[in-house]
């Protein structure tokens, strides 16, 4: 015979107590009572997606050691608030006829009289558990704990001798919640049964509380505040332009021309005006009478008609030097190359770029081999090496001390390129 398992009523409903997994075996629900005492069925959803499980236990408002997926159904992850219930499924049709059919086929045609073998009956049987070919050797009674317990239906009480282990105190679980004044068991003591109790007591800093928005926004005047300042003057802050209803289209900047001169705060080079280094009081330049150009030394009160020195191209070409009026020897420039004349050397040397300048000073010294045997030095830039030129005026470069064989050259800005330097000497 198929096991066949027993319904209830109606069918009566519950629902999943928390969300569960296509494995789990362990099946809470919301209300236990709605199911028959296990082993039995009970369906979970409803409709094509309905899930048949067996269970074989109920724990609390647990049905325990499930199978999943019974009766051909599929197991799947269900959600809290799924409906549960004892439902009348195919296992129990099919169940409920092959049974009838097979004690259709099996039947004897005696009157039935069972009830007359049984321990009761007018003609009992007596078997013993030898007589039964597949008697177990043990049988796990069905999950029926709750039945056993104070409020089950065959309530089980002993002494706590009848224990083994049972310690001699416990130590209660945390439940000061209950105590409390809104608890479940609270508990009402007065401050002089603490012996501990504090004589004062520093509130929790809450001043947050008392703010404007606070949950507990306190309201003063400042006649209530006894520091109260009659005035107020405002923090720093600072306003754009954009909130300034007059502010002008144009502003003249003060005076301020010393912080752009040699040694003020904010010093122009001639290389930031694309000029080139004039030295203060020491050197003019003009045109010469006839054409060209000229550079004049004056010292005291020489006009410029009475110079002292003066250097000049007085043909294209050719550059003079003269002295009072004298000339004292020419120089002449043949395709970019510088050749002597009138007893000049031109003992020449090359300005490195970049480190090789003191990054503080912006000085740089070279060493000159045979510069100390002419009294009196002329530097410029060799035209006819590239970017010389250039890098000399674009750079603010000037020599500006001598020491025997050694020159020190001095720049506004620092090269980025080498400088060829001419060096006449006489």
């Amino acid at each position: 015979m198929e096991t066949m398992y027993k319904g209830i009523s109606n069918s009566p409903q519950t629902v999943l107590a928390e969300s569960i997994t296509a494995e789990a075996a362990a099946i809470p629900v919301e209300n236990i009572n709605v199911f028959p005492e296990a082993p039995n069925l009970a369906t979970i959803g409803s409709g094509d997606s309905a899930e048949v499980i067996r269970y074989n236990g109920i724990e609390g408002s647990r049905l325990t050691s499930c199978e999943r997926g019974f009766g051909g159904t599929t197991a799947n992850f269900r959600e809290a608030g799924t409906q549960v219930y004892r439902a009348y499924t195919v296992y129990d049709h099919d169940t409920f006829k092959a049974n009838i059919e097979r004690l259709s086929r099996d039947k004897l045609d005696a009157t039935p009289h069972g009830a007359a073998h049984q321990a009761d009956g007018s003609d009992p049987v007596t078997i013993t558990t030898q007589q039964i070919s597949d008697f177990p050797t043990a049988m796990t009674p069905t999950g029926h704990g709750e039945t056993h317990g104070p409020a089950g239906s065959d309530p089980i009480r002993i002494d706590v001798s009848q224990i083994d282990g049972m310690p001699s105190e416990f130590n209660p679980s945390p439940h000061g919640s209950t105590h409390a004044k809104d608890g479940s068991d609270p508990i009402t003591i007065e401050k002089s049964q603490i012996s501990d109790f504090p004589a004062a007591m520093i509130p929790t800093g809450h001043a947050a509380s008392h703010g404007a928005t606070g949950s507990d926004a306190l309201t003063l005047t400042k006649a209530q505040i006894s520091d109260f300042p009659a005035t107020m003057p405002p923090a720093a802050h600072t306003h754009p332009k954009a909130e300034i209803t007059d502010f002008p289209t144009a502003m003249t900047p003060t005076g301020h021309k010393n912080t752009h001169k040699i040694g003020g705060s904010d010093a122009l080079t001639p290389a930031d005006i694309g000029a080139m280094v004039e030295r203060p009081n020491a050197i003019e330049m003009g045109g010469w009478t006839g054409g060209g150009g000229i550079i004049d030394f004056h010292f005291n009160n020489d006009t410029t008609a009475d110079f002292t020195s003066r250097i000049g191209e007085f043909t294209r070409g050719i550059i003079t030097i003269v002295n009072d009026l004298f000339v004292i020897g020419r120089i002449f420039m043949n395709n970019g190359q510088l050749v002597q004349n009138g007893g000049f050397t031109n003992y020449g040397a090359t300005l490195q770029p970049g480190a090789s300048w003191n990054a503080t000073t912006r000085q740089q010294t070279v060493n000159v081999p045979g510069s100390a045997n002419s009294a009196n030095l002329l530097t410029g830039p060799d035209i006819g090496t590239a970017n010389s030129y250039e890098e000399w005026c674009n750079c603010g470069v000037r020599c500006v001390a001598r020491s025997g064989n050694t020159l020190t050259f001095q720049c506004e800005a620092i090269p980025s390129v080498a400088i060829r330097v001419s060096i006449l000497g006489g």
